[in-house]
């Protein structure tokens, strides 16, 4: 699943940290991939969620400062308030975490809970008004990975509760752990190639470097050994797979690379689509 999160905050330091702090947390989980992208203005944040809304990608949640540059006094009239304030009214809004270093009693007095969930503020983070060298204090990197991880595991329980995946004329149904095409189940795309093309498609756009795909296959096959195995030797075995993949993909009417596709970088992806 791919989950996407942009950071508005003018200070570098900051900014880089809570990156870092997401990344670290769900590097080792296979069933998310982190797509976080940092802004340090209002103006370019409405262009970097205009951009994603154009291509499709939209954002999953904001983690905004509402002290940006040339903020007021007044949380009413600062660039973060502006912000999100602009964001409420973009359809199928994102998600939006708050960061300031207005107490929670300041903030509840001049913002009743009731407009902040109006906005779509689901959470706010009291950052200390010193910023110390690692950026983000214990207690914010704490309180920063529970919302983000509660968030994520709930797009996961939605995506489950919908009980099917589709990818234009393909579709997978979670209940009968079935493909099919244009409504007709595809007999031919036998285990482990069905759940290779879900981890694929789950995770269109993102390339799969050799190596992590070894390991999931590692994870679904007995007979994948992880040591003392060359680099030339699994990526070999993971071509195989991906190449069996391409032609069984073939008998339903796909070209070779029309789904899977082979990254200049190295590795594979899915091909995007909405």
């Amino acid at each position: 699943m791919r989950y996407k999160i942009l950071i508005v905050e003018d200070e570098p330091v900051i900014a880089s940290s809570e990156k870092q702090c997401i990344e670290s947390e769900f590097k080792d989980n296979e069933d998310v991939r982190m797509c976080i992208d940092i802004v340090d203005s209002r103006s370019d944040a409405l262009l970097y969620i205009d951009s994603a809304l154009a291509e499709r990608k939209p954002y999953d949640l904001i983690i905004a400062d509402l002290n940006l540059k040339d903020s007021d006094s007044k949380i009413q009239n600062t660039n973060g308030y502006k912000l999100i304030k602009q964001l409420s009214k973009v359809p199928n809004s994102p998600k939006v975490i708050i960061r300031s270093a207005y107490s929670s009693y300041r903030l509840s007095k001049e913002l009743p809970l009731s407009e902040l969930l109006s906005l779509g503020c689901i959470d706010h983070i009291e950052a200390s008004s010193i910023i110390p060298k690692s950026g983000l204090t214990k207690r914010d990197r704490i309180e920063l990975i529970g919302a983000v991880t509660n968030l994520v595991l709930k797009k996961k329980d939605s995506m489950a509760k919908h009980r099917t995946f589709k990818y234009g004329r393909l579709k997978y149904s979670y209940d009968k752990k079935k493909w099919f095409c244009d409504g007709v189940y595809m007999d031919r795309l036998v285990f482990p190639y069905d759940v290779l093309l879900l981890k694929f498609l789950t995770n269109q756009g993102t390339v799969m470097k050799v190596e992590s795909i070894y390991k999931y296959l590692n994870n679904i096959e007995a007979n994948y050994k992880t040591e003392n195995v060359s680099k030339d030797a699994y990526a070999k075995k993971v071509w195989y797979r991906i190449d069996r993949l391409r032609k069984i993909l073939n008998t339903y009417g796909y070209a070779d690379d029309e789904i899977i596709r082979t990254s200049p970088r190295g590795g594979y992806f899915a091909m995007y689509i909405h």
